[in-house]
């Protein structure tokens, strides 16, 4: 199933999205500008990286602002924690109930269009409740994506199919995991699993293995199932991203 957000459809045809990790406003909207003109179909704001991600206000600000230069470009907010990879110097302090707090807040503002939530972060805590952080999320008709991510390892088959069936059971719009290779062999057996899953479930699948051993799973999603994929403007989110413009290049290529 795809899913139609402002000018693009996600589901129908392998997007690339690209990540802003500036750490101030003027740095973060700098890159918005850079990336519109870019050939990415989606901005993703790593908040995480933003030195005042604890004040509500200045978040909401910011948005505002990119709100303003993106225009119909769907925007996701990611705040990462530091469990899942998330900026050292910030997300160690963000505490799962305030992680809760502004995912939804942000959904409030209507401002974002999509927000990743680390699923399982939030599964595995006694202080939030994952389905109605999500119901609370829709009620802004703004789309969750349920993601997990494992910078230290390929997980087995069925776990990864179990992860899915987890993220896809929160009600969740979008299902994405992220896991790290050290082998090509991992590689192979997460974009099998890709392959497997987005012909099971409804939402849209986005998977990529990072480094430089799973670029191929980067490249690969019109032949695997997988979305999006995510690649660098001015900044590297996590390993392996490659440059949007060359990535675009190879995605037509591919067809």
């Amino acid at each position: 199933m795809s899913i139609k957000i402002r000018n693009v459809t996600i589901g129908e045809k392998p997007l690339i999205c690209a990540p802003i990790i500036a750490d101030d406003e003027k740095g973060i909207l700098d890159d918005c500008r850079i990336i519109k003109e870019s050939p990415a179909d989606i901005i993703e704001w790593r908040a995480d990286y933003f030195k005042e991600s604890g004040s509500l206000l200045r978040v909401k600000e910011v948005l505002e602002n990119m709100r303003e230069i993106c225009g119909d470009i769907p925007v996701i907010f990611t705040y990462r924690m530091k469990d899942e990879g998330g900026e050292e110097n910030r997300s160690k302090y963000m505490q799962i109930r305030e992680y809760a707090e502004l995912a939804v807040y942000v959904s409030d503002t209507g401002l974002a269009d999509m927000i990743d939530l680390q699923v399982m972060s939030l599964i595995n805590s006694e202080s939030a409740e994952v389905s109605g952080i999500i119901r609370d999320i829709h009620k802004n008709n703004v789309k969750v994506i349920a993601s997990n991510h494992h910078f230290d390892r390929t997980p087995d088959d069925d776990e990864m199919k179990e992860l899915f069936k987890i993220m896809h059971d929160t009600g969740a719009d979008i299902l994405k995991l992220a896991v790290m290779p050290k082998s090509s062999t991992d590689v192979i057996r997460l974009m099998a699993v890709t392959d497997h899953v987005s012909g099971i479930y409804p939402e849209p699948v986005i998977t990529m293995s990072m480094g430089k051993t799973g670029i191929i799973s980067r490249l690969a999603g019109s032949l695997t199932g997988s979305a999006v994929t995510f690649a660098s403007v001015k900044g590297e989110s996590a390993p392996g991203q490659i440059s949007a413009y060359k990535l675009a290049e190879i995605l037509d290529m591919i067809g």
